[in-house]
């Protein structure tokens, strides 16, 4: 049973799998806030200039959704995206990227309006 449980353990730390659960997070949050607002995806679709076909592929979660897709369903749900990115995997860095930012550890964070925070 470790051997299942330890590669279990691995694959939950590949990009395939993260992928999944922001994908779940960010519909989740796209189907609350149109339950808040009381927003149907008609009224959605109509809002965002799409078919209503294309808010129920959103919501199907089976879609790589762009930035603009995101910022363009949160204007149409009057929200704000807010991306974090906090610790994970530590893997370090042994080369100085040109135009990376160095946090110290702390977590960075940027809205949808492009600016940055770092909070600890």
């Amino acid at each position: 049973m470790t051997g299942i449980r330890a590669r279990a353990d691995r694959l939950r730390e590949t990009p395939e799998f993260q992928f999944e659960f922001v994908n779940l997070d960010v519909t989740d949050a796209i189907a609350s806030r149109m339950e808040q607002l009381c927003v149907s995806r008609a009224e959605l679709a109509r809002r965002m200039g799409v078919s209503r076909a294309r808010v129920t592929q959103i919501l199907a979660g089976n879609d790589n959704l762009t930035l603009k897709t995101l910022v363009l369903i949160a204007s149409a749900l009057d929200a704000r995206v807010s991306v974090a990115f906090g610790p994970g995997a530590e893997r370090g860095c042994p080369v100085s990227t040109p135009g990376m930012q160095t946090t110290g550890g702390r977590e960075m964070k940027a809205d949808s309006t492009g600016q940055q925070a770092s909070s600890t």
